[in-house]
């Protein structure tokens, strides 16, 4: 009995190591999830239960043009250049054109926190078209996909998930 007990204490000290070292490891490294629109990683600091009510995914320093990603307008190879601040309710999306407000409400989006903008939100885009202006042309040559510039853009209104 004295050999399972020490070998029971041995099992919980290190399940309990192993849970601390992963508390601390999400504080350090931060939650992994993507932006399911434009895959900028989540930049919240969670609690216990990461995507539930009162602690949703979110970009509080900004989402980042889908192009980034390589997504293109619908039905082109032309990059978009759209973020998640673009879309409001009646936006539509390919390919089952269901509109952004019916969409939001559904998973992977209901685990992600879309209201309102960053309060920085014109630095935010200032810093895309600065980032985009460096790196697109290389982005869409990785992608294979066609360059635009963010000043000769016109925005559809449907979008690409």
């Amino acid at each position: 009995t004295g050999l399972n007990k020490k070998l029971g204490e041995d099992q919980f000290y290190q399940e309990f190591e192993k849970r601390e070292r992963e508390k601390y490891q999400k504080k350090v490294i931060g939650c992994l999830e993507k932006c399911p629109n434009c895959y900028r990683i989540c930049d919240v600091e969670h609690n216990e239960n990461p995507g539930e009510p009162g602690d949703l995914h979110a970009c509080h320093r900004g989402h980042q043009y889908f192009g980034f990603s390589g997504k293109t307008f619908p039905g082109t190879n032309i990059v978009s250049l759209y973020y998640c601040s673009n879309l409001t309710n009646d936006s539509k999306w390919l390919p089952n054109e269901k509109k952004w407000s019916d969409l939001k409400i559904m998973n992977p989006w209901n685990e992600w926190d879309y209201s309102g903008l960053p309060s920085d939100h014109v630095k935010n885009k200032l810093k895309f078209q600065k980032a985009w202006k460096a790196v697109g042309r290389i982005i869409c040559k990785t992608h294979h996909i066609e360059s635009v510039s963010y000043t000769h853009l016109t925005l559809p209104t449907i979008y690409s998930v």
